[in-house]
Parts: structure tokens; C-alpha cells; sequence
């Protein structure tokens, strides 16, 4: 995927379905998930950047590479990424993300990972808009 200008991104959390090829793969071959890969083709239609946010990584451009691994991010561990995903925000010069989620009341709702983008967000002075969506069909 060409680099784009800064400007504003979308972005959603990673996935637990992983494909479990050894050796790394492109984030976005990596996460098996319908919601990640619709987000970052409405992304690439509308000319916007897509990260997906990553719990043990961080943001991941959908051509960083990644291992295979297993990991939730639980709320004591949103600390240990926060400096590294306000610091690439920050880097691509992010303006505004908007950020795609399960619905947040739901019980399943990955909400530490809504904490760490909006601590990121705040943290730099970004913007954020959250976007609810249920899973594709």
C-alpha cells in the first residue's frame, strides 16, 4: 500500500483469529478478520491511511510485519504501549483518527483498546472519533 500524506486515519483494534504462518507477515495478512479487512478498504477508497492497533505492537500500517503471537490487551497493559502508539502518531503526523469498535456496551467489547487509542489521542492532542460497528455479515 503507496504511503499517503499526514492527515487523519482510520483505525481498529487487531484480531484474535491470526493466521499462524511462521516467520512475519504483513499486519494485514496476518489478522484473519472481516472488520479489519472492510476498514481498510473503505480506507484505501477514500485515500485516507488505515493502522491497525495492536496490543503487544502498537499501530501497525497494514505492511508491517508481524509474528505470529497471542495476546489480549487486559487494562494493566495499556501503559506498557501507550508511549509507543502516541509516538508514531505523532511521527506520521496523525490530525484526527477515527477509530472503528464493537459496540461498547456489549460485553466482548475490546475496551482497553479503546482506552489506549484514547489516552494516545489525548495524550498528543488529536482528535478521535469512535465508530460502533457490529461485525460484518
Amino acid at each position: 500500500m503507496p504511503k499517503r500524506p499526514a492527515g487523519p486515519i482510520f483505525v481498529t483494534y487487531s484480531s484474535k483469529t491470526k493466521r499462524k504462518d511462521k516467520g512475519l507477515l504483513k499486519a494485514l495478512e496476518r489478522y484473519d478478520s472481516p472488520r479489519i479487512r472492510q476498514i481498510a478498504a473503505a480506507a484505501a477508497d477514500l485515500g485516507l491511511n488505515f493502522r491497525i492497533l495492536s496490543g503487544r505492537f502498537g499501530l501497525l500500517a497494514p505492511e508491517d510485519k508481524v509474528p505470529y503471537y497471542d495476546h489480549l490487551l487486559k487494562w494493566e497493559g495499556v501503559g506498557q504501549v501507550l508511549a509507543k502508539v502516541a509516538a508514531r502518531l505523532v511521527r506520521e503526523k496523525v490530525s484526527a483518527v477515527v477509530y472503528f469498535t464493537r459496540p461498547l456496551r456489549k460485553a466482548s467489547a475490546p475496551l482497553a483498546y479503546h482506552a489506549l487509542m484514547e489516552a494516545a489521542c489525548a495524550e498528543k492532542g488529536i482528535r478521535m472519533i469512535g465508530i460502533e460497528v457490529e461485525r460484518p455479515a
